[in-house]
C-alpha cells in the first residue's frame, strides 16, 4: 500500500510539472475503474491551450465490488485530496460511476470547479441516498446543483438506453427545471444556466472510441469558453 501511494505521489509530481510547463489549462481525468480513453488522441485537438492529466484510481473498482462503492471513496479520499492541492486543475473529468467520485468530491469541499460528465451513472454511497436510480439521481444532482460552481458539460451517447438511463431521468428528477433544446441539439437546464448536455454517436461506449476524440475535445473547449465568458462577465459588473 505504500509504495502504491508512493508511485502515485510521483506521478502526481510528474503531471503537475508536464502541466505547468507546456499548457496554461489544466484537465483532470479521474478514472474509476473506467475503460480506456485515448487522452492523447483528444489532447491533439488543444492546440497547445490546455493539456489532460489522467490518473488512475487504482484499487478503486476491487474495493468498490468487494465491500461498497462508500468504502471505495474512502480509500481514495487521501490520495484525491493530494492531487488537488498538487494539481490544482482548471477542469475535472469524470466518467460514468465517477459522477459520484466528483459528488463526494464536491459534498467533502475538496473540489467543486468546473466539471466534465462523460455519461454519469450514480452509485449509491453516504452522501448519494435511495434504493432507485430516481433518488439516486436526484441527490447526485442536488449536490451539483448546489456545491458545484460550474461551468458543467455533460456528454452522453445516442443511444436509447443512453438517452432513458441519463437523459430522462435527469429530467424526471426537477431538479433543476425544465431543460430545453437548441436546434443544434445542445440542452441546456432552466434553473441550471451553468449546464449543458450533448448528445454523441454511440452507446454507453461511445467516449472510449476514437471517433468521438474530437467530440470529448469539444466539451473541454465549450467549458474553457464558458469559464472566460464567466470572467469577462464579472469584470464588466465590476
Amino acid at each position: 500500500m505504500l509504495c502504491r501511494f508512493l508511485l502515485f505521489l510521483v506521478s502526481c509530481i510528474y503531471l503537475l510539472g508536464t502541466a505547468a510547463a507546456e499548457v496554461h489549462q489544466k484537465v483532470l481525468y479521474l478514472s474509476a475503474a473506467n475503460a480506456a480513453n485515448n487522452w492523447t488522441a483528444i489532447e491533439s485537438f488543444s492546440d497547445g491551450t490546455w493539456s489532460i492529466a489522467p490518473v488512475n484510481l487504482e484499487g478503486f473498482g476491487e474495493t468498490m465490488f468487494q465491500r461498497g462503492f462508500q468504502a471505495a471513496l474512502e480509500e481514495v479520499e487521501d490520495k484525491l485530496r493530494l492531487l488537488m492541492r498538487l494539481l490544482n486543475p482548471n477542469i475535472v473529468i469524470v466518467a460514468s460511476k465517477g459522477l459520484n467520485v466528483l459528488t463526494y468530491l464536491a459534498s467533502m469541499d475538496i473540489y467543486n470547479g468546473p466539471t466534465i460528465l462523460l455519461s454519469p451513472i450514480p452509485n449509491k454511497c453516504d452522501h448519494i441516498h435511495g434504493n432507485n436510480w430516481k433518488d439516486q439521481w436526484t441527490n447526485s444532482m442536488k449536490v451539483l446543483r448546489d456545491k458545484v460552481v460550474g461551468p458543467i458539460g455533460i456528454g452522453i451517447g445516442t443511444s436509447s438506453d443512453e438517452q432513458s438511463i441519463i437523459v430522462d431521468m435527469m429530467n424526471e428528477t426537477l431538479v433543476c427545471g425544465e431543460t430545453f433544446e437548441e436546434t443544434n441539439g445542445q440542452i441546456f437546464f432552466q434553473h441550471c444556466p451553468a449546464w449543458f448536455l450533448r448528445s454523441f454517436p454511440g452507446d454507453h461506449g461511445w467516449k472510449n472510441q476514437d471517433s468521438n476524440a474530437i467530440n470529448i475535445a469539444s466539451l473541454i473547449i465549450r467549458v474553457l469558453n464558458s469559464m472566460d465568458e464567466a470572467k469577462k462577465t464579472k469584470v464588466h459588473a465590476i
